[in-house]
């Protein structure tokens, strides 16, 4: 009968590892170009990338310039009634982590998504939190 791995097809065990990445890092990751998903951005996972290298290209780090400007906004005025009501910005739930706090404009219509686990978002934070901003996904591997 063989091993496993020659009874089960190429497709299917690249379906398998699909799912896995998609469950560890929460994202929309595909491994063919056919497969789409409308309204969400799609990371296409090549055969010769590695999931370190997926992950790298979906989360890249942004320092900020320093002419970039910045503001400051109250948190206690940060609540998405005032979002709509002030800047027309409508929030959207996505389960897609690499979708989170992507501000969406088609003509007059802006959409803000924001992560609907927050749990994960929450074990992350924690499990990260003391790390420098700048530390490499290398560097977060080797703690």
């Amino acid at each position: 009968m063989g091993n496993w791995a020659e009874r089960v097809d190429q497709q299917e065990i690249e379906a398998w590892l699909s799912l896995a990445a998609r469950m560890i890092l929460c994202i929309n990751c595909r491994l063919w170009d056919d497969i789409t998903t409308p309204g969400q951005s799609i990371q296409t996972w090549r055969s010769a990338q590695s999931i370190k290298d997926l992950a790298s290209s979906t989360f890249p780090i942004h320092l900020p310039d320093q002419d970039e400007p910045t503001y400051r906004i109250r948190s206690d005025r940060f609540r998405a009634s005032n979002l709509e009501r002030h800047a027309g910005v409508e929030l959207a739930w996505t389960s897609n982590l690499a979708d989170h706090l992507l501000l969406d404009i088609r003509g007059t219509k802006k959409t803000l998504f924001v992560f609907e686990l927050a749990s994960f978002a929450e074990a992350s934070y924690t499990a990260c939190k003391n790390e420098p901003y700048g530390m490499s996904f290398d560097q977060s591997l080797t703690l």
